[in-house]
């Protein structure tokens, strides 16, 4: 019997006859009994799919991420920038980065951005301290350290290590789309991950920015989590750019 992990599996091109029922791979019952030793995606993907039977209306579902997407622009890190000081390093405007550029012209298409910036953060690494992108102050606000160190062993090629400027990262957290969409929470927020993404690729490589951004296709997760400090189960590292001078 072909293995779910086979070549053949993944083209998706097994057709299996309406009268063979009881020999085909894909029936049925093999399918439900498969799920003991099933990949739990798949459990994921079973448990979020919906019907009009089962969920509110998708235009209710709409209105409320709506809703969601709104309160947390306004009142999540609304920084009460009159008490900090001139000297206070916390914060990072968008001019004091290579990457400033992309994030003006992030902020400038709010209304496109801001619920990919609800379900993902972006996290900039740069000289040790790590700075995570408000979408609605479109500045860089200070929340841990890492060691340059520990990215030097995780980045094997020197060349392109020696010559970058600064590092961004795109964390997704599910959770918070949740609140408005349930278990269909998990691949929206994947799928606003990707955008963003490329996105961010594409502003980087217009003819007004003076960067490029270099991705990093493959890399240990569970590494990057610790060095970025989150050790809890709802995020997930989808993405990590190296940032170069043109």
């Amino acid at each position: 019997m072909e293995n779910k992990d086979s070549k053949l599996n993944l083209e998706e091109t097994l057709i299996p006859y309406s009268d063979s029922f009881d020999f085909k791979k894909d029936n049925e019952t093999d399918y439900i009994l498969r799920l003991g030793k099933s990949y739990l995606f798949e459990k994921q993907i079973l448990i979020s799919r919906t019907s009009p039977y089962d969920c509110d209306s998708l235009g209710e579902l709409s209105n409320n991420l709506s809703e969601v997407v709104a309160w947390y622009h306004s009142t999540v890190y609304s920084l009460q920038k009159d008490i900090l000081s001139e000297e206070e390093t916390i914060l990072k405007k968008t001019d004091q980065v290579a990457s400033g550029l992309v994030f003006d012209s992030l902020n400038k298409n709010f209304e496109n951005s801001k619920e990919m910036l609800l379900a993902c953060d972006i996290l900039l690494l740069k000289d040790g301290y790590i700075y995570r992108y408000l979408l609605n102050e479109n500045a860089f606000l200070k929340i841990y350290s890492y060691d340059p160190s520990d990215i030097i062993e995780l980045q094997p090629e020197q060349a392109y290590y020696d010559s970058m400027q600064e590092m961004l990262c795109i964390i997704v957290n599910p959770k918070r789309l949740a609140v408005a969409l349930g278990e269909k929470a998990y691949q929206r927020a994947l799928i606003l991950s990707g955008q963003l993404s490329f996105l961010l690729q594409s502003l980087s490589s217009s003819q007004t920015s003076d960067i490029k951004l270099r991705k990093i296709d493959q890399f240990y997760d569970l590494k990057w989590l610790n060095i970025l400090g989150y050790e809890d189960a709802d995020r997930i590292l989808t993405s990590i750019f190296e940032i170069h001078n043109k």
